[in-house]
């Protein structure tokens, strides 16, 4: 499942976005509006279908919208949607998208809520989630890389997971990680 944030500059139009769902077909059981933002959890074909369609619906609005996408439980979302509402607008971005266009600015302050992301998950989770990276997301090469039985490789992806809410396994997500590891580490 993919996760998907809108941020407006104003009230966020519920009505209209509803309607706009509703025209895509995509079902809004699942889509919570609170004051100015809205959270969906959507299939990786309905992403991609409203992905699409955005732009679109972003222009015949009055005020500006923006929103980011990432795997579900990913925490980093909720803190770059500003970002995203500043840098992107009329857009739904990757977080990865997001943190790149306000690094070309020299805007570094998004480096700090990566970091903060991985600050107190075990390290050896982090080396197996790097040395993962490194085997270019072939497990194969990881588990031999860090001898381990290629289940156990599974556990800790998963665990990686669960205390990062990142999935290594999606290249979004692996693409946070490595900006870390390149720039925040």
């Amino acid at each position: 499942m993919e996760e998907i944030l809108l941020l407006a500059q104003g009230a966020f139009p519920e009505d209209a976005f509803r309607a706009f769902l509703r025209g895509l077909a995509i079902p809004f059981s699942s889509v919570r509006v609170e004051g100015r933002g809205a959270s969906l959890l959507l299939e990786g074909k309905e992403a991609s279908r409203l992905l699409s369609s955005f732009p679109a619906f972003s222009e015949d609005l009055s005020s500006p919208i923006a929103g980011v996408m990432g795997g579900e439980g990913n925490r980093l979302l909720a803190k770059l949607l500003p970002s995203a509402l500043a840098l992107l607008p009329g857009r739904i971005s990757w977080g990865g998208e997001v943190i790149l266009k306000a690094f070309s600015f020299g805007d570094l302050a998004l480096l700090k809520d990566l970091s903060l992301l991985f600050r107190g998950v075990d390290p050896e989770l982090l080396r197996t989630g790097e040395t993962y990276l490194r085997a270019n997301g072939r497990g194969d090469i990881a588990s031999e890389a860090l001898f381990l039985h290629r289940n156990t490789l599974l556990y800790r992806l998963n665990r990686f997971h669960e205390e990062t809410g990142l999935d290594l396994r999606k290249e979004q997500d692996a693409f946070l990680f490595a900006l870390y590891l390149g720039l925040g580490s």
